[in-house]
């Protein structure tokens, strides 16, 4: 297989890293959440317990005005000047092979403290190197191939701590290997360049070809949230005990307990591709793993460390309905059976920890664990009995009670149908006013409302919403539709902000909830059109963590597994309905 299969498909190193499914190890500029981008400097990034670029790759030329950003494809990044070359490809998950032809250079520039270090005595010309990075604790072997070798330091007297740390690369044509590793490197088994090459190429085809399909106008933006669905997924690691897609592998290297279940429902499919729905399963089982004694799931976590100030909204079980459906004869009745017990816990802690004694509805401690971080909902009073959290529980408890009668357990069956009856009864009691749902101080009961789209949640109910709520609900959801989505606060309200994270932008799980809640309820049109309106601007804008609601542009992380995931998801629904 040709390793230029997927020329085609452009990834933008401004937003999207060069990396490989099951690597830690990536490759891009200097970017940064709260630093300036340097977009003409180059780094090898370990994400083992966060996003650090490690070592910096500066390529020189005979040219001293050559352009010195390189062309990424999901196979090879490439610098290329004249007859002059340098490209990196992956071998394997832990090493990156590097080669350069027409008489180029390459310098290897740890960012962080570190030591180099040979056990050859000519450091001018030796076969090995290995940079010991301090801060990530990890260490890479740089291994000659072909061509001249040199290292370089500084070495302050008194600290013993070196300075100026380098390895050079140079020669007509020349080649190295550099190896990620813990504490002994062990040369592994060097398959030749190209071999390498085909190799991905081949993975990434796999990838493609199990990802949803979509119309052909929006078969290139496809083809990208492929690359950065599949770039993002590491292999197990530390806390992380199952193969697991990170948000991004620009700075969000975490997952967080609500944003993994639209990466799970994009790779679940009812075709026989057990691999990819196991690899579904695992998106989610990855955070039952982690749940503490209480059934809390954690908020975010990575291989290294883990969250539990905060948890995520409880959309589980709406969730294992999704799985269900969309992988019909194909589902996993051992991992679903695992999922189930993980979320009756999980439905567990809302109702036992979340509830105060007098309440009959469950509160969010703070914004964050609503995953509507500063919602306006949130700005007066916490913590707040929300129509979204109650109509996840709602949901869920619906979720487990059909799960259950469909296994054999009544009694669960009854318990958990029992519970969603309460629950929906006391969401319409206390925060429907007659016109529009409103949330409400979990201590003292005081109303809060606002202008966020968060209050229409309950249309994911569907069919338990009476006509008329329904009907209100879709009024209220149709004043935040922009020309690209839906708004999460209204565009009108004094308190909405160009990037303002929950404050306005459009995000691509809360457009899918409400895709999702439209279809449940029979508003096929509406939710027909939202998800165009979405994927149009994924087809522009690409896939970033959220997008400014009237303009498109990308906001913050810009290569966002989340949201390629939700696009994925509606773009397979528009390429049936185009079929229909």
């Amino acid at each position: 297989m040709s390793g230029n299969l997927h020329s085609d498909v452009h990834v933008n190193l401004e937003d999207v890293s060069f990396s490989r499914r099951g690597s830690w190890l990536s490759i891009t500029p200097l970017i940064a959440k709260f630093e300036p981008y340097d977009l003409d400097r180059h780094y090898i990034k370990c994400h083992h317990h966060d996003a650090k670029p490690v070592i910096e790759l500066i390529p020189e030329f005979t040219d001293p005005d050559i352009k010195s950003r390189p062309v990424a494809t999901p196979t090879s990044l490439l610098w290329e000047h004249k007859g002059q070359s340098i490209e990196a490809v992956f071998d394997g998950t832990d090493t990156i092979r590097i080669k350069g032809t027409g008489d180029c250079r390459l310098s290897l520039k740890p960012r962080e403290r570190a030591e180099v270090n040979t056990l050859e005595a000519d450091h001018g010309d030796c076969s090995v190197a290995t940079f010991n990075i301090l801060p990530i604790h990890r260490k890479f072997q740089i291994e000659r191939l072909s061509g001249h070798m040199g290292i370089y330091s500084e070495r302050e007297a008194e600290t013993g701590k070196e300075f100026e740390v380098q390895v050079n690369v140079s020669g007509e044509s020349w080649e190295i290997a550099v190896d990620l590793f813990v504490s002994v490197w062990t040369k592994p088994n060097r398959a030749n360049f190209d071999i390498c090459k085909s190799d991905v190429a081949a993975d990434f085809s796999e990838w493609l070809e199990n990802t949803p399909p979509a119309s052909p106008a929006l078969e290139a933006a496809r083809k990208l949230a492929a690359y950065i669905t599949w770039s993002a997924t590491v292999k197990p690691h530390g806390l992380l005990k199952r193969d697991t897609m990170l948000m991004s592998k620009n700075y969000m290297c975490r997952i967080w307990s609500w944003d993994h279940c639209f990466n799970a429902l994009a790779l679940a499919s009812n075709s026989d591709r057990t691999a990819f729905n196991s690899l579904a399963w695992d998106q989610m089982l990855v955070v039952a793993d982690e749940q503490d004694e209480f059934g809390c799931y954690p908020d975010a976590y990575n291989d290294t460390h883990m969250i539990f100030n905060y948890t995520k909204p409880p959309i589980h079980g709406w969730t294992l309905e999704e799985l269900q459906n969309r992988m019909g004869g194909q589902v996993d009745e051992t991992k679903a059976l695992e999922l189930f017990y993980s979320i009756e816990s999980w439905t567990n802690f809302w109702l036992n920890h979340r509830r105060l004694e007098a309440n009959e509805l469950a509160h969010y401690m703070h914004g964050y664990d609503s995953g509507w971080d500063n919602a306006t909902m949130f700005d007066e009073i916490v913590p707040v009995i929300g129509p979204d959290l109650n109509t996840f529980l709602i949901v869920q408890c619906d979720a487990l009670a059909s799960f259950a009668k469909e296994h054999g357990f009544a009694a669960k069956a009854k318990s958990w149908k029992e519970a969603a009856d309460a629950l929906y009864t006391n969401l319409i009691k206390e925060l429907w006013d007659g016109e529009k749902f409103t949330a409400k101080g979990a201590v003292r009961g005081e109303t809060i409302t606002s202008d966020s789209l968060i209050y229409c949640m309950p249309i994911l109910l569907g069919d338990r919403l009476p006509e008329d709520i329904k009907g209100k609900l879709v009024s209220e959801i149709k004043r935040f539709i922009t020309p690209y989505g839906l708004a999460t606060e209204h565009p009108d309200s004094p308190k909405f902000m160009d990037d303002g994270y929950w404050r306005g932008p459009i995000w691509g799980p809360s457009t899918y909830l409400f895709f999702s809640g439209l279809l449940r309820s029979g508003f096929e049109d509406l939710a027909t059109d939202i998800a165009k309106r979405f994927c149009g601007m994924c087809k522009e804008f690409d896939f970033a963590e959220n997008h400014h609601a009237l303009t498109g542009e990308r906001l913050r992380d810009r290569g966002f597994t989340w949201t390629a995931s939700s696009f994925l998801l509606m773009a397979e629904y528009l390429h049936k309905k185009e079929a229909e």
